[in-house]
């Protein structure tokens, strides 16, 4: 299985490249970075299936489609593409591709065991793959309204040999992707004849947290949007540390901004579709590039600049909103601001309930503090003191790092005589914001995403930036060495505790009648409610008064009988 995984892989990555490719030559943009034309293309992918699924199921003609998309834009791009592989060491990226591919293979091609993806992600997934968008999801389960585009991805894949096995090649294709990006620049480190920027620090400084996820989050192998945001926080806050790094080279030629920002401001709109708590992260990201740029730009080109950034929330967001009114009767559920009065619009007080369940979670979580401390200064403290007891190598390290980037740095920068110019303190407003916004909203450290990292080796950049080329490559090796040795276990790290390559779990249900006669599926209490992969409609919590719109017609959608 592992084989068919990584070659899987390779077609994924050939096609999303050749989205990004193609949407280059469209906007007449230079070609730079193949890693980061891939990410173009899947931001791409999701805004294609955002709009496709509102009409049709996405399956293999969706698929089929965006092959045939990619392979245009490959063929219409193949002098830039041939001219950028022949400066690249073929046989050496063959090798670490594979390599990681390979490894990356054996903890993906697993079982699921986040119990979120048996309670909503693979029922998401399922009602994608069959149906077209169907109105009211909500009613039959709440989460099924969060409208996640990741799950449209997951979907994607889920045909062929990997038909209900795609969460093995869904979140395990971007993380390649994100390690891909971090042995580039431990590549360029290693080398003595070439220059490096801070970004190039930052990427290699990623790669052990990165392994991390992999080896312990229980989210390599699950079709969880965790991972999305998780890496997606990694690119912007690289990409953000490479434009603000070039801040003072003054003002750019044509529309060499455009081709700089607009991509990453695309990616960071669809990283708010495809899960709300990395809306901070990408706003905060979105903004530094617009200051930057429009300090970069002359009048005209400010204008033209912020009319793109517009036209790409308007193309990612409106479909993404009208997919959230038709799966629930609100543009982002679980929240009823803008309400639409539609016959499957859900009660109130239930998304007032799942809105309360996704903010008292964390604090249920943290010890069981008593429902009187929630939102106090006590309540918050034993909060803090159960993260720094459980959550310690997703917590307390980077922000240890933080501390030690921030002190080290200032001593770093007041023994030198010229200050550091090529690494600007704002790249530190993005991590913050999306720590705030998940402190605000709700402080479970799973929904700040990767932003305790990007904080943690931000601070740790700013700090070695200051070194020499000598300096801050030993600090990249030493601080790579002490954080694998403290946080891998080497074992664990070769190959998973157990393996199980079939496909997602199923579980037995017991099938339960309406009032009105809708038969649904639910799972038993000795399976934690957790439908899993079952057949459709399946929930974890069955209410008599669901009732389908229109008889006999699932795809018409459901509503709930008046009380």
């Amino acid at each position: 299985m592992i084989f068919e995984i990584v070659v899987f892989w390779l077609i994924l990555s050939t096609v999303f490249f050749g989205l990004g490719a193609a949407a280059r030559y469209l906007c007449r943009w230079p070609m730079r970075d193949i890693l980061n034309d891939v990410w173009l293309g899947w931001a791409i992918g999701i805004v294609v299936l955002q709009i496709w699924n509102i009409f049709l199921p996405v399956d293999w003609c969706a698929f089929a489609c965006l092959g045939v998309i990619g392979g245009v834009g490959l063929i219409i791009t193949r002098k830039e593409v041939i001219s950028i592989v022949r400066g690249v060491n073929l046989i050496g990226w063959s090798l670490t591709v594979l390599l990681c591919a390979c490894w990356l293979a054996i903890h993906t091609g697993n079982q699921i065991v986040n119990p979120d993806s048996g309670l909503y992600h693979l029922n998401s997934v399922r009602w994608a793959k069959e149906y077209a968008i169907v109105p009211g999801l909500g009613n039959l389960h709440g989460r099924l309204a969060f409208n996640q585009s990741y799950f449209l991805y997951v979907a994607l894949l889920d045909i062929g040999p990997f038909s209900h096995k795609s969460h093995q090649l869904a979140s395990g294709l971007l993380i390649l992707w994100t390690l891909l990006r971090s042995f580039r620049a431990l590549s360029l480190l290693a080398s003595k004849n070439k220059a490096f920027a801070p970004w190039h620090l930052f990427d290699a400084l990623m790669v052990v947290p990165v392994i991390q996820y992999v080896v312990y989050s229980e989210n390599a192998s699950s079709p969880t949007p965790d991972t999305g945001v998780f890496v997606l926080g990694i690119l912007v806050a690289s990409e953000l540390m490479r434009f603000l790094g070039k801040e003072e080279g003054g003002k750019n030629k044509g529309n060499d901004h455009f081709s700089q920002i607009i991509p990453l401001v695309l990616i960071a709109i669809v990283g708010i579709t495809v899960k709300l708590s990395f809306a901070a992260v990408a706003l905060t990201t979105i903004s530094l590039f617009l200051y930057g740029g429009v300090k970069k730009s002359g009048v005209r080109g400010s204008v033209g600049l912020g009319m793109a950034v517009m036209a790409c929330g308007v193309l990612v967001l409106v479909p993404w909103i009208i997919r959230g009114v038709v799966l629930s009767g609100y543009p982002a559920y679980p929240s009823t601001i803008g309400a639409f009065p539609v016959d499957w619009r859900v009660p109130i007080e239930y998304a007032h309930r799942d809105s309360e369940l996704i903010r008292m979670w964390p604090w249920k979580m943290g010890g069981g503090i008593p429902a009187e401390y929630v939102n106090t200064i006590k309540g918050y403290w034993r909060m803090i003191m159960y993260v720094g007891r459980r959550l310690q190598d997703t917590v307390i390290v980077p922000l240890a790092l933080s501390v030690a980037g921030i002190v080290c740095g200032a001593w770093i920068r007041s023994s030198q005589k010229k200050p550091v110019s090529c690494f600007k303190s704002s790249y530190f407003i993005m991590p913050l914001a999306g720590l705030v916004y998940c402190f605000i909203m709700a402080p479970d450290p799973r929904f700040a995403g990767s932003a305790f990292w990007l904080l943690g080796m931000g601070a740790v950049v700013w700090a070695v930036v200051g070194l020499d080329r000598r300096g801050s490559v030993m600090s990249v090796i030493f601080i790579n060495t002490l954080l694998f040795a403290h946080q891998i276990v080497v074992i664990e790290f070769m190959w998973p505790g157990t393996r199980d390559s079939g496909p997602a779990k199923t579980v037995h249900v017991i099938e339960r009648t309406t009032n009105s006669g809708l038969h649904v599926f639910v799972a038993p209490s000795e399976e934690g409610g957790l439908p899993w992969d079952s057949p459709l409609p399946a929930t974890d919590w069955f209410n008599p008064r669901l009732e389908l719109r229109v008889p006999v017609d699932i795809a018409a959608g459901f509503k709930l009988q008046a009380k």
